[in-house]
C-alpha cells in the first residue's frame, strides 16, 4: 500500500483506498518530489503545506496540462489521482502528486517543471506575493487541470511569468 494522500485545496478531503483489482485503468504518475533539509521539515509548520500545494498546482499542475499531448487522458486521470491539490508528506520533504508522466519525455516541460516548482518556492517565501497568485490563480487553475484546458493552463502560465 501508498502512503494516504492529502489535498491542499478541498477542505475535509479524507484519502480512500481504491480496489485496483477492480479498475481496469492504469495511470501513469509524474510526481514530482521535493527535498528539504531535516532541519526545515522539523521547522516547517504544517500551515505551510497547503500554500506551497496550491502554489504548485498554480505552476508545475498548469506545466503539466499546457506541455501535454494527452489531454484526454489527463481528464481521465484527474477523476482519480490527479486532482490538483494532492500531496503526499514524506521523510525528505513532499510528494506533489497531481502530474501525469506525459511532462518527462518532453525536454522543454521538464525544464519548465524545474523553473515552476523554484517559483512556487520563491511565492511560498514571498507571502504578500504568494497570497495574491494563489487568490488570482487557483479557482482558474483547478478548471485547467480537471478539464485539461491548455490554453487556458498556457495564459496562466504566461500571467505568472512561466
Amino acid at each position: 500500500g501508498c502512503d494516504p494522500d492529502r489535498d491542499a485545496i478541498l477542505p475535509g478531503y479524507t484519502c480512500e483506498t481504491l480496489n485496483v483489482s477492480t479498475h481496469e485503468k492504469r495511470y501513469g504518475g509524474g510526481h514530482i518530489h521535493f527535498g528539504f533539509s531535516p532541519e526545515w521539515i522539523k521547522s516547517i509548520h504544517e500551515n505551510l503545506y497547503n500554500p506551497l500545494v496550491r502554489l504548485l498546482a498554480i505552476t508545475c499542475g498548469n506545466i503539466n496540462i499546457s506541455t501535454t499531448k494527452y489531454p484526454e487522458l489527463e481528464i481521465e486521470r484527474a477523476n482519480y489521482y490527479g486532482k490538483p491539490g494532492r500531496f503526499r508528506l514524506q521523510k525528505h520533504g513532499i510528494e506533489y502528486r497531481t502530474p501525469s508522466n506525459s511532462w518527462v519525455t518532453n525536454n522543454k516541460a521538464i525544464e519548465l517543471m524545474f523553473d515552476g516548482g523554484k517559483l512556487a518556492f520563491e511565492l511560498l517565501c514571498k507571502p504578500e506575493k504568494g497570497k495574491h497568485i494563489i487568490d488570482t490563480y487557483l479557482e482558474s487553475t483547478v478548471n485547467s487541470i480537471l478539464t485539461a484546458n491548455k490554453l487556458l493552463s498556457a495564459e496562466i502560465l504566461r500571467e505568472i511569468g512561466i
